[in-house]
């Protein structure tokens, strides 16, 4: 009998983004389990957790409280159902009431999950943080799904010239642009890209940015991306390194996404070491400079 599964990831699938799809196994072809894909943001909470009741399966992508709460009421309800969570994002913790309050609350809503799926390989923080062992969390390269799309950009036909001899520090979670800026301050002669999200994103993922824009040297551009992919894509295609700035508390993912594209370009790549890093690059594929 075949599994049914339930998951807000509307790209599970790359072959297809029906609302319904299969997963079939891989030596005989034959469908395992059916994959019902729908957006848990506009179901209601009432309807989420019933529905989530009726499945089999839970695959949750970057869940928030809301949508773990109605998980965690659906297992009650339901014991033999199973879920899975993929890219739990948890924000550094801090020494305030409404931080440890969350912490505990998520520790809590995921403790019955069956694992949790990250894209960063170090774990510590995430085991610490919610109690769970290590063998709870499974490293899946789902952010490598990018290259068939990267693989028709080809770099090597950049014009060189002065518009395509930059520094490019781009992204939007956990970024230090201040201490880049300070550091490309003595390399005035070096032209500097910074590709920022819109302004009330930079704050709400993490990120830092020197607020006066006349402490910015002027070989340093700051650009506020559009959110377009062609534009993204040509930013980087025409680079000549990307560098990308964590901020040494970040204890989630942040950049891998952004440095496997730039990899695929064949751009060279300087990040901080850290949680991003940890298990998945050498100093041998990118320069890891220490937070």
């Amino acid at each position: 009998m075949k599994k049914k599964m339930l998951t807000n990831m509307l790209d599970f699938s790359i072959d297809t983004r029906d609302e319904n799809d299969s997963i079939t196994n891989s030596r005989t072809q034959e469908p395992t389990c059916l994959v019902t894909k729908i957006p848990f943001s506009s179901t209601s909470f009432f309807e989420l957790f019933t529905k989530m009741t009726q499945f089999d399966i839970i695959l949750l992508s970057t869940p928030r409280f809301r949508c773990l709460t109605a998980a965690r009421i659906a297992k009650f309800l339901k014991p033999s159902l199973q879920f899975f969570i993929y890219d739990l994002n948890i924000p550094t913790p801090k020494n305030t009431f409404r931080s440890k309050t969350n912490t505990l609350l998520r520790r809590i809503l995921v403790k019955p999950a069956n694992r949790l799926l990250t894209m960063h390989k170090d774990m510590s923080e995430y085991a610490r943080l919610l109690h769970l062992r290590p063998s709870k969390f499974l490293h899946v390269g789902f952010k490598c799904n990018n290259f068939e799309r990267l693989s028709t950009l080809n770099s090597n036909n950049v014009q060189n010239n002065e518009n395509s001899r930059y520094i490019l520090a781009c992204g939007q979670s956990y970024r230090d642009y201040p201490t880049f800026i300070e550091a490309m301050r003595i390399l005035p002669h070096i032209p500097t890209r910074i590709l920022l999200p819109s302004k009330s994103n930079i704050s709400l993922h993490g990120s830092l940015i020197t607020k006066e824009t006349t402490a910015i040297p002027p070989h340093i551009q700051v650009i506020y991306h559009d959110t377009k992919q062609a534009s993204w894509d040509e930013q980087l295609r025409s680079c000549t390194a990307v560098v990308l700035p964590i901020r040494q508390e970040c204890i989630q993912p942040a950049g891998i996404s952004v440095y496997l594209e730039a990899m695929a370009l064949n751009k060279p790549v300087v990040i901080t070491h850290g949680t991003s890093t940890i298990g998945l690059l050498e100093n041998n594929e990118a320069s890891l400079v220490p937070p």
